[in-house]
């Protein structure tokens, strides 16, 4: 549903789609599929490049969850990084 928002409103819902692509990630990760969960945790992150901030920190650590469920432990690491250079939110 959200890639049909996303689809139709040329890129108004990216974060909605971002969000259900990271939830579902994280639910395959629970359950131990870390392969099927890999490409949702890269398509997040390819999607909130653009938004940045908060929503691409979440997104991440979600790809770090899985290249660390992988034992990828370097590349975990560069999203970790990565992660760590963005500038906190104004409040």
């Amino acid at each position: 549903m959200s890639r049909t928002l996303v689809g139709e409103s040329a890129g108004k819902h990216t974060d909605l789609l971002a969000r259900a692509l990271r939830t579902t990630a994280g639910i395959l990760l629970e359950r131990g599929k870390a392969t099927e969960a890999l490409p949702m945790a890269q398509e997040a992150v390819a999607l909130t490049r653009a938004i940045g901030g908060g929503p691409l920190v979440v997104s991440l650590h979600c790809l770090a969850g899985a290249f660390e469920a992988l034992h990828r432990y370097s590349e975990a690491a560069e999203m970790l990084a990565e992660a760590d250079q963005i500038p906190p939110a104004d409040c």
